[in-house]
């Protein structure tokens, strides 16, 4: 029998997706440009160019088409490059060719508590091994990767408490270079590199085998230069699950353990072996090779790359502060559509612990354009006082390429306070008051009869 007065409202929102449901197809354009400005003809040219992959496993990535003419498609054990070869750029000339690719990325999310055995497979030894110059065997990083693995009972624990220390150890600045371990240990700034790299070596002197993978981490306020989005992130091998992703710069400061997000594209992985070049750290890149007589024509190839997503919805979540009448909390849910692609039968539902919170019904909306947005009302009704109760907006939607899902996830606090004592007595006074009347007329009803 009590009534609201006043109501303290919090939300705290955190972006989610639900799993490898969660996707973006992305359209990269490339134009791999090779001009020979000398005096000199430069023969038997090959340019070879990183082209993205089939991933799956510790990400599922998929080419889904691609139009790569007149090259010749090269596949080591990790990685694809597209050949492209001219018999001859003379002096002066200029090369050029054009490619797409259509690539479908999932979000992916393993468990890692299932991760409970000790055990690395012996062909995975040579990955616990240090390289000079990137992930070094200093003492200063013996020291601590033994000081944070010590009494860690699984390959799992050492690898958690390895990624929550870079994390907090090392402040983000961008590098206009590539550093190692042990400069970024010694100065405690770095960017994704950086930040791999220290936990890289940490796993490897800790018997964690790991590797390197350079990637595309995609970003909408960065336009559309495909190069201008260059990230990385560390593969790291668990018992019982294998390769993981763990990323401790995506999503700062909570990063990405065990998790990949549907706006990384995964361009190549290392062992090592490539990455360090004349003493220094250098991540792998285009390159060309070509013969000549006489003067070299200094031949250059510049790779330039459009990125765009063909297929993304961007879900935002928000409510009022105030409470509306019948302690109805009314929540905005914010649906656009990322993509050159019209997206069709959205259902939109909001979940969340029925105990507290009385769930409306799904909202379908039929179509929604390219480049477009629409906001839905959503009136959840507050049964019960409630603090950082999970709140989700789940939506499921058709494309040309699949059906997809994307979430956003919010904690929301909401307090219903006590009456004062004074409202409180009178609403107890009216509730003797009335208990009395009915005993009243159930007596009389009883002589009655």
């Amino acid at each position: 029998m009590k009534r609201l007065v006043f109501s303290l409202l919090f939300l705290f929102f955190l972006p989610t997706a639900l799993g490898a449901t969660a996707s973006n197809v992305f359209r990269i354009e490339w134009q791999v440009t090779l001009q020979n400005s000398s005096f000199n003809d430069a023969e038997d040219v090959y340019a070879h160019v990183l082209i993205l992959d089939n991933r799956s496993g510790w990400v599922n990535q998929q080419v889904v088409w691609e139009n790569i003419l007149g090259a010749e498609i090269l596949r080591t054990e990790e990685n694809r490059v597209a050949v492209f070869h001219f018999s001859r750029i003379g002096r002066g000339e200029t090369k050029t060719v054009s490619f797409q690719q259509l690539v479908k990325v999932d979000r992916t999310e393993f468990d890692l508590s299932r991760s409970t055995g000790v055990a690395i497979p012996p062909q995975l030894l040579p990955l616990t091994r240090p390289v000079d110059y990137l992930w070094e065997n200093h003492p200063s990083l013996v020291a601590k990767a033994s000081e944070l693995c010590e009494n860690a009972a699984t390959p799992r624990e050492k690898l958690q408490r390895i990624f929550e220390f870079v994390k907090s150890y090392l402040i983000y600045r961008e590098q206009t270079e590539e550093h190692g371990a042990l400069w970024a240990y010694q100065n405690r700034v770095g960017d994704c590199t950086e930040f791999t790299n220290l936990l890289i070596a940490l796993c490897r002197l800790s018997g964690i085998p790991a590797q390197f993978v350079s990637a595309i981490g995609y970003s909408k306020e960065k336009g559309e230069d495909f190069y201008t989005m260059g990230h990385a992130f560390a593969l790291v091998y668990l018992p019982d699950l294998g390769w993981v992703p763990v990323d401790a710069t995506w999503s700062s400061p909570v990063g990405e353990l065990g998790k990949s997000s549907e706006e990384k594209l995964v361009v190549l992985i290392s062992d090592g072996s490539n990455l360090v070049k004349d003493f220094h750290v250098t991540v792998p890149k285009d390159r060309i090779s070509y013969s000549y007589v006489g003067t070299d024509p200094r031949l250059r190839l510049l790779s330039q790359a459009a990125i765009s997503k063909e297929v993304g919805l961007d879900v935002k979540m928000d409510a009022n502060r105030n409470l509306g009448e019948g302690n109805v909390w009314e929540w905005y849910v914010t649906l656009t559509n990322e993509g050159r692609e019209e997206l069709r039968n959205l259902r939109v539902r909001i979940l969340a612990d029925n105990e507290y919170l009385e769930l409306p019904d799904e909202i379908r909306v039929d179509s929604l354009p390219a480049r477009w947005n629409k906001t839905l009302s959503f009136g959840l009704k507050v049964k019960r006082s409630t603090e950082n109760l999970p709140v989700r907006a789940v939506v499921e939607y058709d494309s040309p390429y699949g059906t997809f899902s994307s979430s956003v996830e919010s904690q929301a606090t909401v307090t219903l306070p006590e009456l004062p004592p004074a409202l409180e007595f009178l609403t107890e006074y009216y509730l003797v008051l009335i208990l009395a009347m009915v005993a009243v007329i159930v007596i009389l009803l009883a002589r009655r009869f």
